[in-house]
């Protein structure tokens, strides 16, 4: 699968952005408590690292103030 176009953007409470491209996959994950309640969230981005030619898995926590959202190319 050829994924060089697909591309995540993280936006941070300091109006800095991070832009992470040959994503293969980008998905919310959770954990929850006894009553459902989520206790934790977090963004974990799959993509092919340019600088290292490897393949990595970035997390960033989705319940503090340092992330404030993110975009998501559609085909992912």
């Amino acid at each position: 699968m050829d994924n060089a176009g697909r591309e995540v953007t993280i936006f941070l409470a300091s109006g800095d952005t991070l832009h992470f491209t040959n994503v293969k996959s980008c998905e919310e994950m959770d954990e929850r408590s006894e009553d459902d309640e989520i206790i934790y969230l977090e963004l974990v981005i799959n993509y092919h690292g340019k600088t290292t030619d490897k393949d990595r898995i970035a997390r960033f926590g989705l319940l503090n103030d340092n992330v404030i959202g993110y975009a998501v190319d559609e085909d992912i």
